[in-house]
């Protein structure tokens, strides 16, 4: 191959290279974790809307074995969670705070780190499932800059026992996933 060819080989190539792609300007997933979260009531969550204690366990990856699954880009992360409490008004009949509600939450990872997180709130519910959605941005820490979307998932409680004893209890699965922008 003579001189000529080999410099305009290696012109195409760097070209390519160096050249933005549309696959560059999407997105990089750089971490989608799997796991649960549990949410206590107290008192018990009925039909009728009471002043309610919910507190949250969330758990991903190796913290969440035999489920969690944490898959990542340039970060030794390989499980993590967080937990909180709050009080607010809820029933059977509404399981989270409405739409659009702002929340802030830090989730610590296993080596250590911990990203803050600024997100909103979207809340869909049919005849057997409620979906949580939240999506915003990581404020500060691991991933500063960052989006993340949490998705939260989990069956409907039982109607007979929210008309009597009320729901002490619900298991959501939970994925998170962080975003490069």
């Amino acid at each position: 191959m003579s001189v000529r060819a080999l410099a305009v080989l290696a012109a195409v190539i760097l070209g390519v290279l160096a050249a933005p792609s549309a696959a560059q300007a999407d997105p990089v997933t750089l971490l989608d974790c799997t796991g649960w979260q549990d949410v206590s009531y107290s008192p018990p969550l009925t039909n009728t809307e009471t002043s309610t204690l919910q507190s949250v366990d969330a758990r991903f990856g190796t913290s969440a074995l035999p489920l969690g699954l944490c898959l990542t880009v340039g970060s030794t992360i390989t499980g993590g969670g967080y937990t909180t409490s709050f009080t607010s008004l809820r029933s059977c009949l509404e399981l989270a705070v409405a739409s659009g509600e702002p929340v802030t939450r830090a989730y610590s990872w296993n080596d250590a780190t911990t990203s803050t997180v600024s997100t909103t709130r979207r809340v869909e519910r049919t005849e057997g499932t409620t979906v949580i959605t939240f999506e915003g941005t990581v404020t500060a820490g691991h991933f500063a800059g960052a989006t993340i979307v949490e998705t939260l998932v989990a069956v409907n409680p039982n109607p007979l026992i929210c008309a009597t004893t009320g729901v002490s209890s619900l298991h959501f699965t939970d994925e998170v996933l962080i975003l490069s922008d």
